[in-house]
């Protein structure tokens, strides 16, 4: 049992991978704990404790990307600037805790720079808090001003939330899933170390479809609270966009971890190596020396044999990102970039342009 003081329970402390025990803002008070009305709906009250890993990646430096991309569909969806924050603040919400089931999944121990939610708070806090969110942050989406009342509305948004949610957790378990089959194989069989890596189509199948869907999502909510006249809006489709948008996002972000100086500073130096994520360039570059022969395939399983190990080692990390680099994943990377930054401008273009897109088109620029 915890210990006590005054009658009060207080929490113990944490050791291993849980990390330092929360520190609580102030003691809850031995009382009757309030019980939900009859809609159960819960008060606020006990938010600001369990809410603190999420409350924390709030705090750490942020781009507000989905601010943006809600703010460049609204321009043709022409939503109320309340509706606007309220979509906009969901899937912020939605991402933020998708970040803290990301870095327990991946063993990573920084998040922007700073330890990582469930090195500072533990696992069951950090867990228990990115799940609430992402409840409350559909109920936020079901309650959200334009649905109207109507049952079928909120069923459709419901349903729609649901949808998207599995299809980013297929993504990312299948991401999982190819990384930790690469644990359990034995290297020294040389036919069968290929036997589960991803092919490019599987990448733009399973594996970019987690942020691809975030930005569907997205657009979808702000079309369906549209001001914008039914007959054009049953005309305005976006799902395009917004998965190029995704795409573009998502490649973008898998070249910038393995050549940014900005994210080493950030979550170390090339970590998707240390994850033993397979990420766009190193499907390409495994995949490229499978038909290389003799010396292709011992690139590939000294690639693959440096993920398995999850290292930190900055000198294995060095040899990894030569022997992708050697492939030619980057530059070819690069050209899937500009194939898709370019697909974006045409699908900008064909809905009829967008200020707003070219105030933000930093977030889908060019990597040179």
């Amino acid at each position: 049992m915890p210990p006590q003081k005054d009658g009060l329970c207080y929490p113990t402390g944490h050791d291993g991978v849980f990390g330092s025990p929360p520190k609580f803002g102030h003691i809850i008070t031995a009382q009757k704990p309030s019980l939900p009305d009859e809609n159960h709906n819960y008060n606020k009250k006990y938010d600001d404790i369990i809410l603190q890993p999420f409350d924390y990646y709030l705090q750490l430096p942020s781009k507000n990307i989905r601010k943006r991309i809600a703010d460049i569909f609204n321009y043709w969806y022409k939503c109320e600037p309340n509706e606007l924050d309220e979509m906009s603040k969901a899937m912020q919400d939605l991402h933020n805790a998708s970040l803290i089931i990301d870095d327990i999944e991946d063993g990573s121990d920084l998040r922007r720079g700073k330890p990582a939610a469930h090195i500072r708070y533990g696992l069951p806090l950090s867990l228990n808090a990115a799940n609430y969110v992402y409840f409350e942050a559909m109920k936020r989406i079901v309650d959200a001003k334009g649905l109207g009342a109507g049952p079928e509305e909120k069923l459709k948004a419901v349903m729609d939330f649901i949808n998207g949610m599995m299809l980013m957790h297929v993504g990312q378990g299948m991401e999982i899933f190819w990384r930790d089959e690469n644990l359990k194989l034995d290297h020294s069989d040389v036919a069968n170390i290929f036997k589960n890596i991803p092919t490019e189509e599987e990448y733009f199948k399973v594996i970019v479809q987690k942020t691809a869907e975030q930005f569907s999502m997205l657009a979808d909510m702000l079309k369906d609270r549209s001001n914008t006249l039914y007959k054009d809006k049953a005309a305005l489709s976006t799902y395009e966009l917004a998965q190029t948008m995704g795409y573009h996002f998502q490649i973008r972000d898998d070249l910038l971890n393995l050549i940014s100086n900005t994210y080493e500073a950030g979550k170390g130096y090339c970590e998707d190596i240390t994850e033993g994520k397979y990420s766009f360039p190193i499907i390409y570059a495994l995949n490229q020396y499978k038909d290389q022969g003799p010396a292709g395939l011992q690139k590939a399983s000294r690639l693959l044999q440096i993920m398995r190990m999850r290292t930190t080692d900055l000198d294995l990390k060095k040899e990894a990102f030569q022997i992708i680099q050697e492939s030619g994943a980057f530059e070819y990377t690069k050209r899937i970039l500009r194939v898709y930054h370019k697909k974006i401008g045409r699908e900008v273009l064909r809905l009829g342009g967008n200020p707003v897109f070219r105030k933000y088109i930093d977030i889908f620029s060019e990597v040179m």
